[in-house]
């Protein structure tokens, strides 16, 4: 019998938005010729996605 707190033994890996989003964001800016401002973005939105996935993670 499992207790109920027991941790999933299956995590998202959400490292991977932490890795390409600046990239992307980079890229992306480049092209507006903004490259700081993109990996500025990037970075935020590929925290934003790794913290929405460990409460998602959480909740399971």
């Amino acid at each position: 019998m499992t207790s109920p707190h027991a941790p999933n033994p299956n995590p998202r890996a959400a490292g991977i938005a932490l890795a390409i989003l600046p990239l992307v964001g980079t890229f992306v800016g480049g092209l507006y010729r903004q490259p700081s401002l993109g990996l500025v973005i990037g970075v935020g939105a590929g925290a934003l996605i790794a913290v929405l996935f460990w409460l998602f993670d959480r909740r399971r």
